[in-house]
């Protein structure tokens, strides 16, 4: 892989007020980072990076960020083809590294509650949305730029805060956290999700109940009889589904007066957190390590490990039933593991992010902008021997990073006295998130299990602080010529719109006809791909945050 300390300078950035910082604040920086893609002579890896760091937001809109880094690793070189018919033989790998870095650049405050971050000796910034009111910023980002790789992630900041104690954190909370790890005991993908309620008495004890959901991924070896006694080693994947299981915990936990809790489980574990100002929200990220006992030394040996994101919202006593009139920037973390016959698979990793906007009808609308990347193995026969036939067993496996896909949805809700919000779509798929006590934030999670697939999702929301513009965007209809259709648009002066096309309604999917602006209200923009479409759809977006 190549060096990857620019992406890192990317994404531990900052929150920021309009007009710039006049003193200097410093925040928890969270992240969960997944890597992977084909490199020579190592085949398929994926690699799993954990980073809790502190972040320094400096007067003037600067930033300053010190970076610890957990990186866990695997890697299959389960008979790649290399070259002219070169075999690799079967290898699988679990490395553990840690690392330090550090990075610096400018953070810009745009219109709507985001910050645009640019590290230095880098040419463009990225977007996080933010919440003035709680100085809680999150992005979900995705890097596809390096040769037969990619990283794509979910960054979470939470700042400093004072005068915490053990009564900062007291009620009820729901917790949901997602795992990804990887083993070499049978060379495993591990996929784990659990949804838990968690019970804090204000004096340092808390009790933990709810479900817990996991799915394992084998990579395997079988002989297969070619006939007339012509015998391969075949690769095959299993996929093993997990149910929902029951999960109970108790322990201590104390508050640090910076808003750093520390949780430790009667049954040993250990995990921290960092608690907003508010304290209606708390992050967890975590590296961890699996062992094997025994061994001549008697400590065992590594066997795996992984990543764990964690989050903690304050769940309400009495929430308001009546419609709200909110907007949610939404950053959403997927992974999924798929198996057709014995010797395919894919797996994929997802980041998502998403602009959500309750109305006071009791109507909401979606814009999700996601990018996927699956790597792909394929079990296959071939002829290394010329004119005297020689069968090997070769698994192939290719990388693919997908366009930028975007999503428009729009359905009903509800709102339980729990803050449980209910989304139902217009195209009959239902969706629950919990809002936090004081509504400044809201998250979900969700494990899909079925026969030959799985995957985990989780998400995180915060509040838009400044107004949802009101003004409409209107499209006259679109006149068609040899160069393609031609669109004639009334949008607000100076506010930034995403023009967007497609070809079929059903799916909700959606291409971008770029950002547009106008200082004079009206714009006249042509769309080239029409000349190829039997019909084409057209839509515009606030532009992506």
């Amino acid at each position: 892989m190549k060096n990857k300390t620019s992406f890192y300078m990317v994404l531990f950035l900052a929150n920021a007020v309009f007009g710039g910082y006049t003193d200097d604040y410093q925040h928890a920086a969270f992240n969960v980072l997944y890597s992977g893609g084909i490199f020579p002579n190592l085949g398929e890896t994926k690699m799993l990076d954990v980073e809790f760091n502190t972040v320094s937001i400096l007067a003037g809109n600067t930033y300053d960020a010190e970076l610890d880094i957990t990186e866990v690793s695997r890697s299959i070189t389960n008979k790649l083809l290399i070259g002219d018919h070169e075999m690799l033989g079967n290898g699988f790998a679990v490395d553990i590294e840690f690392n330090y870095a550090s990075t610096n650049g400018l953070v810009q405050p745009l219109p709507h509650n985001v910050l645009l971050a640019t590290p230095v000796d880098e040419n463009s910034g990225f977007p996080f949305a933010f919440n003035t009111t709680t100085n809680v910023a999150l992005a979900a980002l995705a890097n596809d730029t390096q040769e037969s790789g990619f990283e794509t992630g979910l960054n979470i900041l939470v700042r400093h805060s004072s005068g915490k104690g053990d009564s900062s954190i007291d009620g009820r909370y729901a917790r949901f956290t997602m795992e990804s790890a990887c083993e070499n005991r049978g060379q495993i993908d591990i996929m784990k999700l659990a949804a838990t309620t968690i019970e804090f008495d204000g004096l340092g004890n808390y009790a933990e109940s709810g479900t817990e959901s996991f799915a394992e991924r084998w990579v395997e070896e079988t002989v297969a009889d070619l006939g007339d006694d012509d015998l391969v080693n075949d690769t095959v994947f299993t996929l093993t589904n997990g149910t929902d299981t029951a999960f109970t915990a108790s322990g201590t936990y104390a508050v640090h007066d910076t808003g750093r809790i520390n949780l430790a489980q009667t049954q040993g574990a250990l995990i921290d957190f960092q608690i907003s100002s508010d304290d209606n929200l708390a992050i967890s990220t975590s590296g961890f390590l699996s062992f094997q006992p025994g061994g001549e030394s008697g400590m065992g040996m590594v066997t795996g490990g992984g990543s764990r994101l964690s989050v903690l919202i304050k769940v309400p006593d009495d929430h308001p039933t009546a419609p709200m009139d909110e907007v949610y920037y939404l950053g959403e973390l997927s992974e999924h593991i798929r198996t057709g016959s014995a010797g395919f698979s894919t797996a994929g990793i997802s980041a998502s992010r998403t602009y959500l906007h309750l109305q006071p009808n009791w109507t909401f609308s979606i814009r999700s902008d996601e990018w996927l990347v699956e790597n792909r193995f394929q079990n296959q026969h071939l002829n290394t021997g010329g004119s005297e036939p020689n069968i090997e067993s070769v698994t192939l496996v290719e990388t693919e990073a997908f366009d930028k896909s975007i999503w428009l949805a729009h359905g009903t809700y509800t709102v339980q006295t729990n803050g449980v919000l209910s989304l139902s779509f217009s195209n009959g798929e239902f969706a629950e998130a919990q809002l936090s006590a004081n509504d400044e934030y809201l998250a979900y999670a969700a494990f899909d299990n079925g026969d030959d697939e799985v995957g985990t999702q989780l998400g995180i929301g915060i509040r838009r602080v400044s107004p949802v513009p009101a003004a409409p965007v209107i499209i006259d209809r679109p006149e068609y010529t040899p160069t393609g259709a031609v669109l004639t648009l009334s949008i607000p002066t100076n506010l930034i719109v995403e023009a967007l096309a497609s070809t079929n309604l059903t799916f909700g999917i959606w291409e971008s006809g770029g950002l547009i602006s106008s200082t004079s209200g009206t714009l006249e923009i042509t769309d080239p791909s029409a000349t190829n479409a039997a019909s084409r759809f057209y839509t515009t977006s606030f532009a992506p945050w």
